[in-house]
């Protein structure tokens, strides 16, 4: 018997055999489950013992789905708002910290200068025969 116990949601399990595989799985998923390093002989009271001494400020450990299933919607949605966007001037304030700064503009930069540079490469291997026969060529022969 193995202990896994999940720091999204608060579940903690024992399983062996076959339903154990899943769990061993779910390490890899990046969903919250780790395996417990005790005594596969450890009650649950030992194992919740455990957790609580090794990972403060996750919930406490529970048997019960449905306590699992509260807890982990509550634990994405502070992880979705960042925690911090309690208020209006809070979301304001995250929203002008992101605006003035500085490298965002510069990636966007290199974003657009890229973007016209493949426009203008384009253009070039095209050339402007391709021009004169585009809508906008058409348009601007028989205008002139």
């Amino acid at each position: 018997m193995t202990w896994f116990y999940n720091s999204n949601s608060g579940e903690l399990v024992s399983e062996s055999g076959v339903n154990e595989i899943g769990f061993q799985l779910a390490l890899h998923t990046g969903t919250g489950w780790h395996e417990l390093n005790i005594p596969a002989g450890d009650t649950f009271a030992q194992a919740a013992a455990y957790v609580a001494k090794t990972s403060p400020g996750t919930p406490a450990p529970t048997q019960s789905a449905s306590q699992g299933a509260k807890n982990v919607t509550a634990s994405y949605a502070a992880q979705a708002t960042g925690g911090s966007f309690s208020s209006v001037q809070n979301a304001l304030s995250g929203f002008y910290d992101k605006v003035t700064d500085g490298k965002m503009w510069r990636s966007l930069g290199w974003l657009l200068l890229g973007i016209a540079l493949m426009i203008a490469g384009v253009a070039l291997w095209i050339g402007p025969s391709a021009a004169r026969r585009s809508p906008i060529g058409i348009a601007t022969e028989a205008l002139g």
